[in-house]
């Protein structure tokens, strides 16, 4: 037994090193050489060699003729099987019993395997057939008929390579939402503050991400009767493993529905996606959030699903109610930055936001598009002079922020606002290059670029401080102090406008 697992050890010690091997036919050639190195193994002992020696000379010997016989290169177990065969040889021939030699062939074959024969990482078609193997051992467990095993196995890893296997897919929006949150919780730690800090962060990140940018329309009548088709489907297949009697009661039932529900008009994408926002606020509303609020959310989550899935129907401007659940959430994230208990910092959130809709979101009618009205009236003055018209469009830009802040100061500035205004802004200018860029995914990533350069708890952007004057102004109460307020963050906020 000793023997054996010498030689073994020292067989493998030697192929690590050892060139590819090739064989015509590899298996028996390898057998023959195993022969081969047995045989030098014997004779040296007959002529008074150690056991060590011998078992040297054995594996030249198998290294030699593998090199003039064996120009194939064999599979790496099957150069540890002719190993291992060697080994229960040796083992054999220097009296051990048949068990003993079987199982030290079995762990000298184990062992040479896991340390020469380190598999390649398994590729998505290899997981897939992995799959099916375990769907083939269900089924026979289950007492099904191999034949039909064997069909469902197939079928089985078809679906997986179609689903998972053609192509690089683009990360979902939920995980998108997952790393941008596991991005700020490891920046948080960096920072020196603790789980206790970080973690309600991140997963406050994760949840609004996937609550206001992951929404998907509602399924129109169509989408639904597929669905309910192929829910029927794969009961039927899984009851009766018959996939043509399967498919054609699914197929009549898609029909019937079609026929039954169908016929009528069908709600557009926006609509569809105002459906799914109705969803977010009835959620938001079963949390305990504020009803104003969890409408604002809405209306967030209501835009993106547009921009995102409705053609035609997208870059619609925030809100303000939404600019202003956009600054109460970011007020929450550094009040929890700061130390601050998760109840009391919901509960100055909430007094943030209905504050900044009572200041901003009520202006006179047409006080926006007065504004806009007289910075182009600025601009064409300004053109006319024969003035240089980049200048003049910054100019005419200011003066326009400037009356909105006087006259219908809008909600305080974010960071994530300015992300998402900057990554628009380079949509659009690549649209108008028509390179081939991909301008989907370079607004994406440069918006996530831009959202991690915020922080899990961005700082206070100029105007969200003046923010904070204003509305410690406003909490006094009464007709003055709203006019008071409002001044106050005009005041301020005036020089913020570069």
């Amino acid at each position: 037994m000793r023997i054996a697992h010498t030689l073994l050890a020292t067989l493998i010690g030697l192929v690590l090193a050892a060139a590819p091997l090739r064989a015509e036919e590899a298996a028996s050639c390898l057998e023959g050489c195993g022969a081969a190195a047995e045989a030098a193994f014997h004779a040296c002992r007959e002529a008074g060699g150690g056991e060590l020696d011998c078992a040297e000379g054995a594996v030249d010997a198998y290294q030699a003729c593998v090199a003039e016989h064996c120009p194939a290169e064999p599979t790496c177990e099957e150069r540890c099987e002719a190993l291992a065969a060697a080994a229960e040889n040796v083992c054999l021939d220097a009296g051990g019993t048949t068990e003993m030699c079987a199982a030290a062939r079995e762990a000298g074959f184990a062992e040479c395997v896991a340390q020469l024969c380190t598999p390649e990482p398994i590729g998505c078609e290899d997981r897939c057939a992995e799959f099916a193997r375990g769907v083939f051992t269900h089924c026979i467990e289950e007492g099904v008929d191999e034949e039909t095993c064997h069909a469902r196995a197939e079928d089985a890893r078809a679906h997986c390579v179609a689903e998972h296997c053609e192509g690089d897919p683009e990360p979902t929006c939920e995980e998108r939402c997952q790393h941008r949150a596991a991005e700020a919780r490891a920046h948080c730690l960096e920072e020196g503050k603790g789980e206790d800090v970080c973690d309600p962060l991140a997963a406050d990140i994760a949840e609004r991400c996937v609550a206001e940018e992951c929404v998907e329309p509602h399924p129109d009548c169509e989408e639904r009767c597929q669905s309910s088709a192929e829910g029927a489907f794969q009961a039927c297949y899984a009851e009766t493993g018959n996939e043509e009697a399967c498919a054609a009661e699914a197929e009549a039932l898609r029909a019937s529905c079609l026929a039954e529900h169908c016929s009528g008009p069908e709600p557009g994408c926006a609509e569809r996606c105002a459906a799914a926002g109705e969803d977010v606020r009835a959620e938001c509303v079963a949390s305990g959030e504020p009803e104003e609020l969890c409408a604002a959310r809405a209306a967030e989550a209501t835009r993106h699903c547009v921009e995102e899935h409705c053609e035609d129907d997208g870059d619609g401007e925030p809100s303000c109610e939404e600019r202003c659940e956009d600054h109460a959430a970011d007020q929450f994230r550094r009040c929890i930055a700061e130390g601050g208990d998760e109840e009391t910092c919901k509960a100055a959130a909430r007094e943030t936001f209905a504050g900044c809709v009572d200041l901003h979101c009520n202006p006179p009618e047409g006080c926006v598009e007065r504004c806009d009205d007289l910075g182009v009236r600025l601009e064409r003055r300004c053109l006319d002079g024969g003035r240089d018209a980049e200048r003049c469009a910054a100019k005419a830009a200011r003066l326009g922020a400037r009356c909105e802040l006087k006259h219908c100061p809008p909600p305080p500035d974010t960071c994530g606002a300015e992300c998402e205004a900057r990554a628009h802004a380079l949509g659009e200018e690549c649209e108008e290059r028509a390179d081939g860029t991909d301008c989907d995914a370079l607004v994406r990533g440069a918006f996530e670029e831009c959202l991690a350069g915020c922080g899990p708890a961005p700082d206070a952007t100029c105007t969200e401080s003046c923010e904070a004057g204003a509305l410690t102004r406003f909490a006094t109460g009464g007709r003055r102090a709203t006019r008071l307020a409002l001044r106050s963050f005009r005041r301020c906020a005036s020089d913020c406008v570069e």
